[in-house]
């Protein structure tokens, strides 16, 4: 069959694992051609190989990779992003454009700060709602398992949610 998917694969080097490790711009990560130590001192051939990933309980994708015997778990879209998305402004998280946490092409990842990520995802929510009581706000989501899910974003407003027996999400607010 043929695939739809005409985008050339870019590798590039991953910091701390030059000679080691390889990501690409469609979210692969790969183990270049080397040798490691052995048994008895000796050294031993590895081939290039894509590497397996995981899909953690949150979602996202990650891999181990190792380096001189020292192993590291680390979170694919990191990765990509780190490789190929300049971060000029120094922020902080990388945001799933199509809220796909298991797409980590790099056209699909971006650098966000917390607010910028926790805006793209209130923006899908259906409709904003104030507390009667506090004036604060909240997002309505309509969810399969249960009829609505609040989205608090303060805690005072969440504990008065919870009081009325309504399940919410908090969503923490910036750490300054």
């Amino acid at each position: 069959m043929l695939s739809l998917n005409t985008q050339e694969e870019i590798w590039k080097d991953i910091p701390d694992y030059i000679g080691y490790y390889q990501a690409s711009n469609l979210g692969r990560i790969k183990g270049l051609e080397r040798f490691v130590n052995a048994k008895f001192g000796s050294k031993r051939k590895v081939s290039e190989r894509i590497v397996g990933l995981s899909v953690g309980q949150n979602g996202y994708k990650y891999c181990t990779l190792a380096n001189m015997g020292n192993n590291e778990t680390v979170r694919v879209h990191q990765i990509v992003a780190k490789v190929f998305i300049p971060n000029l402004k120094n922020k902080k998280q990388i945001n799933h454009i199509d809220h796909n946490k298991t797409n980590n092409k790099v056209d699909n990842l971006e650098w966000v700060t917390p607010s910028e990520n926790r805006i793209h995802f209130l923006k899908d929510q259906t409709v904003l709602h104030k507390c009667d009581d506090c004036g604060r706000a909240y997002y309505i989501k309509k969810d399969e398992k249960k009829e609505n899910v609040l989205i608090a974003l303060d805690v005072l407003i969440a504990i008065k949610l919870l009081k009325k027996k309504i399940y919410v999400k908090f969503i923490n607010r910036d750490r300054r």
